[in-house]
C-alpha cells in the first residue's frame, strides 16, 4: 500500500480552497464511491488533495489582463468585468470571482450571477447598492508542473446618470473683427471626466455642419468623430472676417449617447479706421474760412451680410489756443467715405487751433459691439493770420480816413503822401498801392512808413489798393 505525505500548505486550506485546487472529476475518478460519500469531509478532502499534490504538480498563472479597475456603466445597464491570464504549466485555469464591501476588506467567493468561476463576470440590472462593491478574480491552474494561484487587482463599476443634456446652449455672438469669438456651454452629467465634445460650424449659415476642432478651419463630416473634452470653442481671430455669419453648435457624448446644442450665430463687425486729408498746417486769413476733411476706411461689412456698410463716428477734440479751450466734437458717416470736421468761421481771431483725432468707432447697430478703434498720431494744425492794417497819411502825418477825403494845393505844388502798414505777416508783408490818375506807390513794410512819395503830376483823386495776407 502506497503512503502519502500531507504537507502543510493543503493542511492550511480551506474547505472551499481545497475543492477550488482540486480536480473534482480527477477525484471522482480517483476514490469513485468513496469521494462521494466523504466528499463533504475536510479531512477527506487534504486525503484527496495530497494525493493529487503527490502525482500532478501545478504552475502559477500570469496575468495579461487585469479586470477594469473603474468599469463605466449606464443606469440600470448591464457591467462585464473582464480578466485575461495565461500559464505555462500546460494545465488548465480555473476562475473564482469574489466580491467585498471594501478593496482592502475580506473577499468572499460570489456564488451567483453569470459567470463566477469564468473569465467574464456580468452583473445584471446593477443597481445603487452594487456601486459600492468591490471585485477581483483569484485563478489557479488545474494540472502543470508546478502548484500556485494568482489573484488580480480589484475593480468596480462607476454609474453614469444616462445621455448628457445641456444646461445651457451657446449664444448668438456679435464681436469685433481681429478680436476673440468664444463659445461655451454646460451639461449636466455625474461625470465629466467622461464627456466629449464634438464643435461643428456652419460656413454662412448654410451648407449644413462639418467638424472644426480649432479656428474656423472644417474637416470631415460628422461620421469622422474627432472630439475634444472642453466645453468651448473660440474662432480664429486672425481669418475671423471670413467667419461672418457662420453658425456653431456642439455634439456632447458619453457612453451612454449624445446630445445636440441649439445653433448659434456669429457676427462679425468691422473696425474702421480714419486718416486726415487736409494738408498741415492749414492757414487762412481771417477773412477766409476752412473745413478739415478725413477720410475713413476698413468701414464696410463682409459680402455675407444684408447691409452693405457700417455707420461711423469719429470723435475729437477741437483745440482754440488762443482762448486755452477745448471742446469734444464728433463727426459721423457711413461705409468707406469722407467727412468734414469743424469749420474754422469767418473772422477767427489770428493765432493757432488744432483738431486732435481720438477714437472712431463702428455704430452700425445698438445691439453690435462697439468696434473702437484709438487714433495716434492724427492732429493737424490751422493757423490764422491776421489781416494787414493799412494807413494812408498827408505830410502832415494826418492819416486820411476811409471815404473821401481832400486836399487843396496850389498848381503847380505837390503834397507828400505816405502808407503805413502793420499786422502784416512774411512772406506776404510786401504790400502795393496805386493812385488813380498816377503810378504805383512802392512798398511798405510790415510795422514800418514808407518813404514819402511825391507824385509828380496832377491829380484829384487817389485810392490805395493792396495784396498782403
Amino acid at each position: 500500500m502506497k503512503t502519502y505525505t500531507i504537507s502543510s500548505p493543503v493542511l492550511s486550506l480551506s474547505k472551499t480552497e481545497l475543492k477550488r485546487k482540486s480536480n473534482t472529476g480527477k477525484l471522482s475518478a480517483l476514490f469513485g464511491d468513496v469521494y462521494s460519500k466523504f466528499k463533504n469531509s475536510k479531512g477527506f478532502l487534504v486525503f484527496m488533495v495530497s494525493v493529487l499534490l503527490a502525482t500532478t504538480a501545478f504552475s502559477v498563472p500570469v496575468i495579461n489582463t487585469q479586470p477594469a479597475q473603474a468599469l463605466h456603466i449606464c443606469s440600470s445597464s448591464t457591467g462585464s468585468l473582464v480578466v485575461g491570464a495565461s500559464n505555462s504549466g500546460g494545465g488548465s485555469l480555473g476562475y473564482q470571482w469574489q466580491v467585498a464591501s471594501s478593496s482592502g476588506g475580506s473577499f468572499t467567493d460570489i456564488t451567483t450571477g453569470y459567470g463566477a468561476t469564468y473569465q467574464t463576470f456580468i452583473l445584471t440590472q446593477i443597481l445603487g447598492s452594487d456601486l459600492s462593491l468591490f471585485y477581483r478574480v483569484v485563478i489557479d491552474e488545474i494540472g502543470g508542473t508546478a502548484p500556485g494561484s494568482i489573484t488580480s487587482n480589484v475593480g468596480y463599476f462607476t454609474l453614469i446618470n444616462g445621455v448628457p443634456t445641456f444646461t445651457s446652449h451657446p449664444s448668438n455672438l456679435s464681436v469685433c473683427n481681429g478680436s476673440a469669438a468664444p463659445f461655451s456651454v454646460t451639461v449636466a452629467s455625474n461625470n465629466s471626466a467622461m464627456l466629449q465634445y464634438q464643435w461643428q460650424v456652419q460656413e454662412n449659415s448654410t451648407g449644413g455642419y462639418t467638424n472644426s476642432n480649432s479656428g474656423s478651419s472644417t474637416s470631415a463630416a460628422f461620421t469622422t468623430w474627432t472630439p475634444t473634452t472642453t466645453n468651448s470653442f473660440t474662432f480664429n481671430s486672425a481669418q475671423l472676417e471670413a467667419d461672418d455669419r457662420d453658425q456653431i453648435r456642439v455634439i456632447v457624448r458619453n457612453i451612454c449617447g449624445y446630445d445636440t446644442s441649439n445653433d448659434a450665430l456669429l457676427t462679425v463687425d468691422p473696425v474702421p479706421n480714419v486718416t486726415i486729408t487736409s494738408s498741415s498746417p492749414m492757414t487762412q486769413c481771417q477773412s477766409g474760412s476752412s473745413t478739415p476733411v478725413i477720410t475713413v476706411t476698413n468701414s464696410i461689412l463682409s459680402a455675407r451680410r444684408a447691409s452693405a456698410a457700417s455707420n461711423w463716428s469719429v470723435a475729437y477734440n477741437f483745440i482754440n489756443n488762443v482762448t486755452a479751450t477745448t471742446t469734444p466734437l464728433t463727426v459721423s458717416g457711413s461705409g468707406n467715405t469722407t467727412g468734414n470736421l469743424y469749420t474754422l468761421p469767418v473772422s477767427s481771431a489770428a493765432g493757432t487751433y488744432t483738431y486732435t483725432l481720438s477714437t472712431i468707432t463702428n455704430t452700425t447697430t445698438a445691439a453690435s459691439p462697439q468696434c473702437n478703434r484709438t487714433i495716434t498720431g492724427q492732429t493737424l494744425t490751422a493757423i490764422v493770420n491776421p489781416e494787414p492794417i493799412v494807413a494812408i497819411k498827408f505830410s502832415s502825418g494826418t492819416t486820411i480816413s476811409s471815404g473821401n477825403n481832400q486836399i487843396n494845393l496850389c498848381e503847380g505844388t505837390g503834397s507828400t503822401f505816405k502808407v503805413d502798414v502793420s499786422n502784416a505777416i512774411a512772406p506776404s508783408g510786401n504790400v502795393s498801392w496805386t493812385l488813380t490818375n498816377s503810378g504805383t506807390f512802392e512798398a511798405a513794410a510790415n510795422g514800418s512808413s514808407a518813404s514819402a512819395i511825391t507824385p509828380t503830376t496832377t491829380f484829384s483823386t487817389f485810392i490805395a489798393t493792396g495784396t498782403g495776407n
